[in-house]
């Protein structure tokens, strides 16, 4: 049987680096791990192919006995579009993704099959019983799959070269029940963990495949802490028989400050970044969304010990959490600046179906009835009137929209990066100059990003990089991996969130 598996194009988001991939040198930021791992829970003899439109164009059809779509509730539009693109006869059309625990009855009518939830177990029981002719319209996981037995995913059918950064999963799940958050629902609260021998040939196969820097997606990598330090224990092991140099990024908690032995363990395996939802300063509004994990210690001095091993701490800010943030705005951003934090992904807090802050908002009568799940703030549709689905008497639609897109300009200004950079490393514990790993690759990109901000960014920008460089003789910036790095992504930020920001004025 042939089998066709697509990830529809997605604009540029936060996280997805989409507008600076022309710096990088690559069409997309990530692999799709999803259908690399589908690929892998197939027949060996079946005939597989993997589309990914953020890379290449698709075909204008394709030959197949099932076509697979992959995709995110901002890819609601495109996935329902190639549904009926290839929808024929002999041809059975699918949909999974987190795309299907938001608009399932949509997908089912764009769709032959309609997966919800993980596919470990689901994916190859629909293709037993197609081959005998008696598959089900809707298949839905029951309970959690055994992680374990989660296949390594099928790099050889991906165009590696077209990615900035592979990706490997670790866990899945968080024991923490923060109200917004809907992992815990989705994966469950007890962290399920892939073997460590499987994870290590994951990184070998990426590192085979040419990749220098490993995304691991993990919502939580330490969730379970025992298993995380073995892991980067063995991962530092390993880094030194691998042909690249790698460079891992991945997700964790803010008390992961308390812990300077897995801190430690973190930056010798080469872990650059920790992505945290520190979401604000604010302690009351922590506490009122159940994190209260993020207040273990100080957030500032968290944040101080975690750059102290050198490593840089990517944020998650939130706006629009309520009891007057909107009010604070000025001090979360001074929060911002002096810790030195890399806020990323900065949003406007969503009521997330099957969360407990849904079924709160839900029994008070504080949703507001769109015609999408999410606000305009998640999915950028005019036809959504509001930010958010939560309504918040206390701010008109008009002011959180004004407030909201001044704070991106002003947190994405180019003088403010640039101080935010030089904040970071001002606790740091090293102190000797840090270059990146010299390959061509490398060293193209260094060219690409040098001649962008010398010849063709705008004046501020430039002065921003002329700035940094001083602060590199000064040696008030050590590690200038970290900063090619860091002024690769500005421009992604700053024309996204810039952007962003005016379309909220309209």
């Amino acid at each position: 049987m042939k089998i066709t598996f697509i990830n529809p194009g997605i604009g540029a988001y936060p996280v997805n680096f989409k507008l600076c991939m022309d710096l990088a040198g690559a069409k997309s930021s990530h692999i799709p791990l999803a259908l690399a791992t589908l690929a892998a829970l197939s027949p060996a003899d079946y005939d597989l192919r993997i589309f990914d439109e953020n890379i290449e164009p698709l075909p204008e059809r394709v030959s197949s006995g099932v076509v697979a779509i992959t995709g995110t509730i901002m890819q609601k539009k495109r996935i329902f579009e190639i549904a009926k693109q290839y929808k024929s006869p002999g041809t059975t059309v699918v949909i999974g993704g987190p795309v299907t625990f938001y608009a399932e009855e949509e997908c089912g009518q764009s769709a032959d099959v309609v997966f919800v939830g993980e596919a470990e177990d689901t994916w190859p029981r629909f293709l037993a019983e197609l081959g005998r002719g008696e598959h089900s319209k809707i298949y839905r996981q029951e309970g959690f799959v055994d992680f374990a037995k989660s296949p390594v995913p099928r790099l050889d059918l991906l165009k590696c070269d077209r990615y900035s950064a592979a990706c490997v999963q670790v866990t899945r799940g968080c024991s923490y029940k923060c109200l917004y958050c809907d992992v815990p629902v989705k994966y469950g609260d007890v962290p399920r963990v892939k073997e460590l021998d499987q994870v290590l040939r994951e990184v070998e196969n990426a590192d085979r495949a040419g990749f220098d820097s490993v995304f691991f997606v993990d919502d939580n990598f330490t969730a379970d802490r025992q298993s995380a330090s073995r892991l980067l224990d063995a991962l530092s092991a390993q880094r030194k028989t691998l042909k690249n140099r790698m460079s891992y990024y991945t997700q964790v908690t803010l008390n992961v400050g308390k812990d300077e032995a897995i801190l430690a363990k973190f930056r010798k395996a080469g872990f650059e970044r920790l992505f945290i939802g520190i979401e604000t300063f604010n302690a009351d509004l922590l506490r009122a969304l159940n994190k209260a994990h993020n207040m273990e210690m100080d957030i500032r001095e968290a944040v101080a010990r975690i750059h102290s091993h050198g490593i840089t701490v990517w944020a998650g800010i939130m706006l629009g959490m309520g009891n007057g943030d909107y009010e604070q705005l000025d001090a979360l951003l001074d929060f911002i600046q002096t810790t030195g934090i890399m806020p990323i992904q900065v949003g406007v807090m969503q009521a997330v179906p099957g969360t407990p802050l849904y079924e709160q908002l839900t029994r008070k009568g504080a949703l507001a009835a769109l015609p999408s799940v999410f606000g305009s703030a998640v999915i950028n549709d005019a036809n959504i009137p509001s930010l958010t689905n939560i309504l918040h008497p206390s701010i008109s639609e008009s002011d959180a929209r004004n407030l909201t897109s001044g704070f991106y300009e002003k947190l994405f200004l180019p003088e403010m990066f640039a101080q935010r950079i030089i904040n970071s490393s001002k606790n740091s514990a090293e102190n000797r100059v840090q270059t990146p790993q010299l390959t061509w690759r490398n060293i193209k990109i260094l060219l690409r990003a040098t001649t962008y901000y010398l010849f063709r960014a705008p004046a501020p920008h430039r002065k921003m990089f002329l700035r940094l460089l001083g602060a590199v003789l000064k040696r008030q910036v050590v590690r200038l991996d970290e900063l090619a790095f860091s002024l690769v992504i500005f421009k992604h930020f700053h024309e996204y969130y810039t952007a962003t920001a005016h379309r909220m004025r309209q």
